[in-house]
């Protein structure tokens, strides 16, 4: 999963390429 593509992660350079949901 690209952290880019899951919640908010695209708006946050630092978490871009991470699996993370905001």
């Amino acid at each position: 999963i690209d952290g880019a593509l899951v919640g908010g992660a695209s708006l946050n350079p630092e978490s871009f390429g991470k699996i993370v949901c905001y």
